[in-house]
Parts: structure tokens; sequence; C-alpha cells
């Protein structure tokens, strides 16, 4: 099941924010602001929420920046890595960004998912590599 649902929603929020501090923080040993920021309260943010047998098992968001959405904080459970969970997410993520209206959405990729968003459509801006959450990122785009 996949769940599309803003701030107000604070359950699905939770649930979504155990998945960021488990893969993140304690898999990945990012900063503790990797589980929740001051983008997580914006009116334009929207997350999803993936679950399989009634568990959550993967989430990301998409954030309103100007004409364009920036998709982040996407996570998976190592149990689901590998099984399309997180296609669907960017997908979800990509198909409600065009129903808002982007022109454009970015994301700023952990180095070692570049081959996955490429798979995606997605292509490096050419920008320099940026730290997010103490993790390396490379910024991407797709129109």
């Amino acid at each position: 099941m996949i769940k599309i649902f803003d701030k107000n929603d604070k359950a699905e929020f939770a649930k979504a924010v155990d998945i960021r501090r488990t893969v993140f923080v304690d898999e990945q040993g990012a900063e503790n602001t990797a589980c929740t920021d001051g983008d997580d309260a914006s009116d334009s943010t929207r997350f999803v929420l993936v679950c399989r047998d009634g568990e959550a098992v993967g989430t990301g968001r998409i954030i309103k920046l100007g004409s364009a959405y920036k998709i982040g904080r996407v996570a998976v459970l190592e149990s689901e890595r590998g099984k399309g969970t997180g296609k669907i997410i960017i997908e979800t993520l990509c198909k409600e960004a065009k129903r808002l209206g982007a022109a454009e959405i970015t994301v700023n990729a952990q180095l070692h998912a570049v081959p996955f968003y490429e798979k995606l459509g997605f292509k490096p801006t050419g920008e320099k590599e940026v730290c997010e959450i103490g993790i390396i990122h490379l910024p991407m785009r797709k129109e």
C-alpha cells in the first residue's frame, strides 16, 4: 500500500521518522537532523509511505522550491531493499510533483544511489557534491 500525506498526519509521519532513524542514523551514522528538520513542517511538503503486510517499510518526501520540487529523505528498510520499494517511492513522488505542477524535480543523491536515480531518468546537474546530514550527495534533476 502507498500512502501520500502531509504534515498534519502525525501517525504516518511518526512511521516515516522511525524509518529515517533506522536507515540514516542507525545504519549510516548520519546526523540526528536526518530524522526531522524544518522542511518537514512546510505547508508544501508531501510525504509518501510504502507499507507491506501492514508494516511501514519505506518513505520519502517532496518539497516545493519555486517551480521545482525536491525529493528528499528517501529511506527503505534493509529487509525491503532490492524489492522495488525505492522505485515505487521515487515514481510516486515524481507523479505527485507533476500533479502539483512541477516544472522540474531535483534530488541530492547519496553517491552510492546515483546509478539508481539515473535509471529513473535523473541526471547530474553539474553542480559540486554537497554534504547533507553528514553524508556526501550529488545534485541531480529530472525535467
